[in-house]
């Protein structure tokens, strides 16, 4: 389907033919074309639309209009009252579908529903009392009505034969009124119906029949803040799949209300406050297979039902003693027990044979025995429980999957109860955990770490899923490893009690050697960080304890940054010997990537080292001629070569780098260069020559498959350049992985070729040396260049008018690539302007919503250049520049003066050309719709010697 609208800027019409236009939304005030213009304009239209915003005029339809859209099919009113006079059946014949419409009588809406091709009618009925019915031979299929306004009202539609849906509310379009309290009856549906919707918010008393005999219907909903139900109210029918009844603090459900229903598969009963005699209104029912009771405190049981079909069954607050009668259902699959009050002796939650139970808001010292001696169970969840212990369950002997905990939708705590019973389950397979949000509250699940291999774990935190994500895995790897009860219980435990990840103890005897071995043979990579600092610190120590020498004996473990090749060739150069098990004669073990069978090394006999000493001691037996005194003009050269942004001398430093080693100030030049190139030849060549090379940071980063390769810094699909939201988006990520240090630089090497992506240093809260150091370099003379820094020049780089105007008016669209940018905030060093003297402040076209942060400590500033950003407002701190003298407030959204220049009594230059918004399609035309940026008289009166720029 094709949209268009009408609005005062298309007039007056063209004669343009537009024949792709199925829908129009009517949008005009006044000046309305001739509705033979109209239809000469849209000749297929099928839709007719009004707006339904108050501040719209309407056009309603009229006889005329559809002699000239002979397709139209649908109205959309926009809330338009209609009376009977307003609707002409020869005219409307082909209308199918009409919704907003205000109805105030029943002869306005029979005649509605006497259109012979209507089947779809959404209505708003407003009036006092009214006896709505069908029209005889109706067509209609779906009906809507939205009762604003009425004391009394009557509904039958029982000559609509086609009628299939019904929906009757309270509600408007925008979200739910003030509840409307009625009579609503007699309310009649016809024997097609299929799905029937009584939802409000008011009191109503409701009467029937509500169905006939012989109805099959799908759905039956009803639901109000208090509803009385009229005896016999819900008629006679055949068999209805679901019944939905609701009612809050409403008048005794009658005994009889479901005496017509012939069969029902489904009922879901939410009675708070409600009373019902639960055995009279349920009975026999041989059919039924799904029985849901919520907040039914005061229904009871007073009698047993039989309902031999059921298979799932759900209580809220009923208590245990009144669901005897379950023990009859042969065929019940799962039974929840919500708040089901004192178990007692459990006896009944021995004899229940279903596959699935579910405990919720217990207060037990453990499980009943005859429920720990159920047999039949497959599924156990206990929800918020309060009991210490679960008990032994090793009779269970059909339990299959156990979940303990759940949160409820507030977030409630609870104290997660001893799991050494799980342990005793001895056929499980799978075992979740929700822990509470305190999770000092989880000091029972320790025993989760102690789980045969097997059997499968999962943790969920409420609301915080990628922390429940990450407490899976890492649970996963503890569980599995070669590791000691005591300490998987240890390890698992600090884990818990360990928020964040960045938190974690550094301490070697919290986590020690099997801790981070297990964790690296995992795959884990939120903790390899931590794991490959303690391997740093750990081949630190081996070193010096043994020094690799001719007579040490290395085992490599896991993946080396060395080929088998070049190790072999050291070891025939240097003495070593390789070993190719894990033998006693082994001295140190090179742990690299993905390493397995870490269990088998012995911390305490074996030294652990990494690349990094490897090539320490490589390099130191035999530097490389790069690598030696006197080479300074040939590594000069090298740096060169990797500063050029031709790829081929890229190419060709990493060839000379082979033969003649790396040296330090190598180290980001080539990541760079890494990080950049789109060759894969190249990067494994790089990857090669910084093996065992930086920090243990620096190695993950290196092997981290995260590129930025030359689509990053590429066009869109309309040939602009996509700016600095791609980098933005990328970088945002890499801290937890490289660490924030290694990020920055990298930023400033990206930004030092390129010109972008130093705008996520830009926006960075926690102030560090690195950080200071690049601000320090968009320091001109007095100037902070941030414009410079923001990187934001290309995307506006020969742009042309037309592109000016739009990625003035949406910048979120037009000057970042699928909203990857977001709103960035950038963040002033606080102590620079007490270091360095700055009198002014280049921040045009730095993609700014609002000053950045700390702008008020730059109280020498005499000139600011806000142009070209979508600032609405100015701070108040921007009154701490008592020295500032030049404002540019141009290209930005203001709409109205911001009341702090007033504050600004040296100011003698100010800039508001074009510092409002451009209108859609009006662009900076007043006569559309623009509103220039105006200084008030007020100020003009108060800065007499200040310049004003103001469109013309």
């Amino acid at each position: 389907m094709s949209y268009e609208s009408l609005c005062h800027y298309d007039l007056p019409l063209d004669g343009e033919v537009i024949e792709d236009a199925d829908i129009l939304t009517y949008k005009l005030k006044d000046n309305h074309p001739e509705w033979a213009a109209l239809g000469h304009r849209y000749p297929n239209l099928t839709h007719y639309c009004l707006s339904d915003r108050e501040d719209s005029a309407c056009r309603p339809p009229e006889p005329e209009m559809y002699k000239h859209f002979p397709k139209l099919t649908h109205l959309s009113l926009g809330q338009l009252p209609l009376t009977s006079d307003d609707i002409d059946p020869a005219s409307m014949a082909k209308i199918t579908s009409i919704d907003g419409v205000v109805v105030r009588d029943a002869d306005t809406f029979a005649k509605l529903t006497a259109l012979p091709a209507l089947t779809e009618l959404k209505l708003r009925f407003h009036g006092h009392e009214a006896d709505l019915c069908a029209a005889e031979g109706s067509q209609l299929k779906r009906l809507s009505i939205e009762i604003s306004a009425a004391e009394r009202l009557s509904i039958d539609l029982t000559h609509a034969l086609q009628l299939q849906k019904c929906h009757l509310s309270d509600f408007n379009y925008f979200g739910r009124r003030e509840g409307v309290d009625m009579a609503l009856g007699p309310v009649r549906m016809p024997r097609s119906i299929k799905e029937f919707d009584l939802s409000t918010e008011g009191k109503v008393a409701l009467s029937g029949p509500l169905l006939q005999a012989g109805t099959k219907a799908g759905q039956i909903r009803m639901q109000s803040r208090q509803m009385t139900l009229a005896p016999g109210a819900l008629g006679e029918a055949a068999h209805i799949d679901l019944l939905h009844l609701n009612s809050r603090d409403g008048s005794p459900i009658p005994d009889d209300l479901l005496d017509g229903i012939e069969a029902m598969d489904s009922l879901w009963l939410w009675l708070h406050g409600t009373r019902a005699n639960l055995t009279a209104l349920i009975g026999n029912r041989p059919q039924l297979r799904s029985l849901h009771m919520y907040e039914c405190g005061l229904a009871e049981f007073v009698g047993p039902v039989s309902l031999p079909a059921l298979t799932r069954a759900e209580f809220d607050g009923t208590p245990l003693p009144q669901l005897g009668w379950l023990t009859d259902c042969p065929k019940l699959s799962k039974l929840v027990l919500n708040r089901p009050g004192p178990l007692g002796d459990g006896a009944l939650l021995g004899r229940i044979t279903t596959q699935e139970l579910v405990l919720s808001d217990i207060k037990e010292a453990e499980l009943p025995l005859p429920l720990r001696q159920n047999t039949h169970l497959e599924t156990l969840q206990i929800r918020l429980p309060e009991m210490p212990t679960l008990g032994d369950l090793s009779a269970m002997t059909g339990v299959r999957h156990l979940r303990i905990g759940g949160n409820d939708h507030n977030g409630r705590n609870y104290v997660v109860p001893n799991l050494d019973d799980a342990l005793t389950l001895p056929g499980v397979e799978s075992v979740r955990l929700d822990l509470p949000q305190d999770q000092e509250e989880a000091t029972g699940a320790e025993a989760l770490a102690c789980l045969p291999h097997h059997v499968f774990c999962m943790v969920d935190l409420f609301n915080r899923g990628s922390r429940g994500e990450q407490l899976s895995k890492q649970l996963s790897i503890i569980k599995n490893a070669e590791l000691t009860e005591e300490q998987k219980r240890r390890y698992w435990r600090v884990l818990l009690d360990t928020p964040k990840i960045k938190d974690l103890p550094s301490d070697d005897g919290v986590l020690d050697a099997p801790f981070h071995m297990a964790m690296l043979e995992g795959k884990h990579t939120p903790l390899k960080s931590l794991a490959h600092n303690w391997l740093q610190r750990t081949s630190q120590a081996s070193i010096k304890a043994r020094p690799l020498d001719e007579t040490a004996v290395l085992f490599i473990c896991g993946k080396s940054g060395f080929k088998a090749a070049e190790l072999k060739e050291k070891a025939a150069e240097l003495g070593f010997t390789l070993s190719k098990t894990l033998s006693d004669n082994v001295s140190h073990v090179v742990l690299g990537g993905n390493p397995k069978n870490t269990s088998a090394i012995d911390p305490n006999q074996h030294l652990i080292i990494d690349d990094s000493a490897l090539k320490q001691w490589f390099d130191a037996a035999q530097p490389r001629f790069l690598q030696q005194s006197g080479s300074e003009g040939m590594v000069e050269t090298v740096l060169e070569m990797l500063a050029s942004p031709d790829h081929n001398s890229h190419k060709v430093a990493v060839s000379m780098l082979e033969q003649g080693g790396v040296t330090e100030p190598m180290l980001m030049p080539l990541f760079l260069a890494l990080k950049t190139t789109s060759d894969k030849a190249m990067r494994k060549t790089i990857q090669g020559l910084l093996a065992g090379l930086g920090s243990a940071d620096f190695q993950l980063a290196v092997n981290d498959r995260v590129y930025f390769e030359d689509d990053l810094r590429g066009v869109d699909w309309e040939g602009h350049p996509t700016g600095e939201g791609p980098m933005m988006k990328k970088l945002k990520t890499l801290p937890k992985r490289w660490g924030r240090p290694l990020v920055i630089d990298f930023a400033k090497a990206y930004f030092d070729r390129y010109g972008e992506g130093l705008l996520w240093v830009l926006t960075q809260k926690e102030e560090c040396p690195q950080r200071r150091t690049i601000i320090d370099g968009l320091v001109e003379g007095e100037t902070l260049n941030w414009h410079k820094g923001c990187g934001m020049a290309r995307v506006l780089e020969g742009a042309d008018e037309e592109r000016l105007e739009n990625c003035h008016r949406s910048p979120d669209i037009y000057m970042q690539h699928c909203f990857d940018l977001g709103s960035p905030k950038t963040r002033l060093p606080e102590a620079l302007p007490r270091d360095t003297r700055i009198t002014e402040l280049a921040m045009h076209n730095c993609y700014l919503d609002s000053l950045p942060a700390n702008i008020e400590h730059y109280t020498d500033v005499t000139r600011l250049n806000l142009r070209f950003n979508h600032i609405e407002t100015l701070s108040p701190k921007l009154a701490k520049l008592t020295e500032l003298e030049e404002l540019d407030l141009s290209y930005n959204h203001f709409y109205e003066f911001p009341k702090v220049l007033m504050k600004l009594k040296k100011l003698k230059r100010l800039d508001l050309r074009r510092a409002s918004p451009p209108q859609y399609r009006g662009g900076y035309d007043t006569d559309e719709g623009y509103e220039p940026l105006r200084a008030p008289e007020a100020f003009r009166k108060a800065f007499p010697q200040c310049e004003i720029l103001e469109d013309e």
